[in-house]
């Protein structure tokens, strides 16, 4: 984003460029509810890191299997940026799925979400 700021009395131009740190999220929010049996999805979304950007799941410090990552570009009323998702995926959801989870990025903090498969 920038902006373009002119001194009357000067007529001197000045560029102020704004930088975006990159930000991640897991969809659909931070405590996810399913029932036993059911699709389990949960979305890592990292926008703003140069690509590629790395994403993994983990629980309990150990790495969770996944689909492979995918990267986007996301147009915004300022140009486009970049996006990357992974995807935490369990078909039929039993209540050993449930617990805490982080996704880990190489360009943000990890984010966490709780997962409830109930019975």
């Amino acid at each position: 984003m920038a902006f373009f700021f002119r001194k009357k009395n000067l007529q001197a131009l000045i560029l102020l460029h704004l930088v975006t740190e990159a930000v991640a999220r897991v969809l659909p929010g931070p405590e996810v509810y399913v029932q036993s049996g059911s699709r389990l999805e949960v979305i890592c979304q990292v926008k703003g890191c140069s690509l590629p950007a790395l994403l993994s799941w983990t629980r309990a410090g150990q790495a969770v299997p996944t689909p492979e990552a995918i990267n986007f570009d996301a147009v915004t009323e300022n140009g486009t940026i970049p996006v990357t998702e992974r995807i935490l995926l369990q078909r039929e959801a039993t209540t050993a799925h449930s617990g805490n989870y982080s996704c880990i990025s190489t360009c943000t903090k990890p984010v966490n979400v709780t997962v409830h498969v109930l019975k």
